[in-house]
């Protein structure tokens, strides 16, 4: 069925036989962003029309929610290339994901599946920088180099080796390689992306008694916590965490 509702998504049918799930709070979070840019533009470019900023605020606020998609199609097309089968895409405003029924069966397929998504954003960026560079100043090269920042940070922020990242599963695949023991694999990339956790964590506060409480302090606590207990996470809410792959 293309465009029902299910469970708070909706879901559309995907020419490669899978299927986009959107949660409905994604329209929301974009009008929001968008109602920001809105008004920070008008305080900052009062020159441009509204129908100007009407525009670039709205492509600024479905930003976030395009970079998340494009690192999930990046996975997407990955899988199929390796012999998977992909079931799904999840959509929300803070969290996305691939579901497929079945795991890699090796791991270069693993590599490949995992290194896909960041990819897909770090191209993203690299072509919106230079498309940045060449513009005059105003709203496209503002918007360039907004989704050049987003997905430089996107594509990063995944590659912290920590499951279930995708960088946790880069590690996991590299020590899956080295030892030939996929379950001595998973918990070995475990404890390394603890060890990141903790790391981070330490950088956190660091910063914090240094009285730095900016953007950087913020960035290092969400990874550490995220690399701390996203192993454990993972782990309870098993490979179908919205619960999609029983749907017809």
């Amino acid at each position: 069925m293309i465009g029902s509702r299910t469970r708070g998504f909706w879901r559309w049918q995907a020419p490669g036989g899978w299927r986009l799930w959107v949660h409905w709070s994604c329209p929301l979070f974009a009008l929001g962003l968008s109602t920001m840019h809105a008004r920070r533009m008008a305080r900052q470019v009062p020159e441009l029309s509204p129908g100007s900023r009407l525009s670039t605020a709205l492509v600024a606020g479905c930003l976030p929610l395009a970079s998340m998609l494009l690192h999930e199609l990046g996975h997407v097309v990955a899988a199929r290339c390796v012999g998977l089968r992909p079931r799904a895409v999840i959509l929300t405003p803070f969290a996305a994901a691939t579901i497929a029924p079945e795991d890699p069966s090796t791991p270069a397929r693993q590599l490949a599946f995992a290194l896909a998504g960041p990819a897909a954003n770090l191209g993203l960026a690299a072509l919106a920088l230079a498309t940045a560079r060449l513009a005059a100043p105003g709203p496209i090269r503002g918007l360039a180099l907004m989704a050049s920042w987003l997905n430089t940070a996107l594509g990063l922020s995944n590659l912290i080796p920590s499951p279930p990242l995708d960088g946790g599963l880069g590690t996991h695949a590299w020590r899956w390689y080295a030892t030939g023991d996929r379950a001595l694999a998973e918990r070995q990339s475990q404890a390394l992306g603890q060890m990141v956790g903790g790391s981070l964590l330490g950088l956190a506060a660091a910063e914090a008694s240094a009285g730095r409480r900016g953007f950087r302090l913020a960035v290092l606590a969400t990874a550490g916590l995220t690399s701390l207990v996203g192993p454990a996470l993972a782990r309870r809410l098993g490979p179908d965490p919205f619960g999609v792959m029983d749907k017809p």
